[in-house]
């Protein structure tokens, strides 16, 4: 075989294989059924005892030259679990046991509002409709044939499993798909980009979809729905 063209096949090979994200799409055809549905909007937060504490912390930590842009200061935002106690924070050490237990216990699932979701399935494509407060969920196309998710035309081409560690929803069971690669001969129809998560929130087995949108290379918004 000439042998660009077979490093041009082996290239087409491993950007089809990376295309399909099997699991993600596995969990979706089982949790996701067709019909009008009512959704929650929701975040992750810790109590808000747990917030004041880290809010003071963080205040702290950012006015202090000596610590305002080390990695401490990302840690503590992420509510972290293996932080240490110093003097920086402006806590007491009862402040901070306080803090780093409530950082243990995870946040907690709170409700924003409720919002409706119109799900579709034809011939093994799942589409959806969302009003005003989903919009961005218009854009969303999970393949089942193919195994891939598509976001304004573009394909994840990666995936990681959830098992609780993501900082937007450290609850969260299930997949993450990312790193996506515009459709040869498409165009975005907006100007959006949004990796895409689907499972399920622990003690719960209501499907909980998430759109993480970045805004700026350091601010990121989540769009996390629970179906009722």
């Amino acid at each position: 075989m000439n042998r660009p063209l077979f490093i041009l096949l082996s290239l087409l090979f491993t950007l089809r294989a990376f295309s399909q994200t099997t699991n993600t799409i596995a969990f979706a055809d089982t949790a996701l059924k067709a019909g009008n549905h009512k959704v929650a909007i929701i975040t992750y937060q810790f109590p808000k005892d747990i917030r004041q504490l880290q809010t003071k912390a963080l205040k702290n930590l950012k006015a202090n030259p000596e610590w305002a842009d080390k990695f401490i200061v990302h840690l503590v935002e992420a509510g972290s679990k293996t932080i240490d106690f110093m003097d920086a924070y402006g806590l007491t050490r009862d402040e901070f046991n306080k803090m780093l237990s409530g950082f243990n216990d995870d946040k907690q699932v709170v409700f924003l509002d409720t919002a409706n979701l119109k799900i579709q399935r034809v011939n093994g494509i799942i589409t959806f409709k969302g009003d005003s407060k989903l919009a961005a969920f218009n854009y969303l196309i999970l393949d089942t044939k193919k195994k891939q998710v598509i976001y304004d035309n573009y394909i994840m081409t990666k995936e990681v499993e959830l098992t609780g560690q993501k900082n937007y929803a450290p609850m969260l069971f299930g997949y993450e798909t990312h790193w996506a690669e515009v459709i040869p001969g498409k165009k975005q129809k907006t100007n959006v980009e949004a990796d895409f998560s689907i499972g399920i929130n622990s003690g719960d087995n209501r499907p909980t979809l998430c759109l993480i949108m970045p805004i700026t290379i350091s601010d990121v918004k989540y769009l996390i729905v629970t179906l009722l």
